[in-house]
């Protein structure tokens, strides 16, 4: 998986979470996501470059994207919006009897022990991160987060 840090509007996720849900051309994502067409265009262009997204054809000719197995680092302005996908995406599994988990805890602790949270989260994004992605299979959404005050 390729890491990317960039800024990322909430249009840029709105794109993505269109284009998770199923492969699609500019018109139909800006059609989903209630935005200029123009707009979406230059969003798709950007994540292209990036290498986020993969053009994987043709429909009506125009072509459709979808997203590439990346990360993309949260800035502050697109926190909130993260936080309400996890949300829906929670419940949305839950409502689906599907699977899905968030947990959260606060701790007082060594720089040692800090420094071997923050190693263990970058070798669990590490080690799914440089698989091969099916085509076809379940598509997961995994948040990582963890700070020091």
């Amino acid at each position: 998986m390729k890491h990317n840090s960039f800024y990322v509007d909430a249009g840029v996720l709105d794109i993505l979470k269109a284009l998770s849900r199923e492969p699609a051309s500019a018109r139909e994502v800006a059609d989903q996501i209630n935005r200029p067409l123009a707009k979406v265009v230059r969003d798709l262009d950007r994540l292209t470059r990036r290498d986020l997204l993969e053009v994987v054809g043709e429909k009506d000719g125009e072509k459709v994207y979808r997203p590439r197995d990346a990360s993309i680092e949260a800035t502050e302005a697109s926190l909130k919006y993260i936080f309400s996908a996890l949300q829906e995406g929670l419940t949305e599994a839950i409502r689906k009897q599907g699977r899905g988990t968030m947990s959260m805890f606060t701790a007082r602790m060594s720089e040692d022990d800090v420094e071997k949270i923050f190693a263990k989260l970058k070798e669990l994004s590490e080690e799914f991160a440089g698989k091969e992605s099916p085509d076809e299979g379940k598509l997961v959404n995994v948040f990582f987060g963890a700070w020091v005050e």
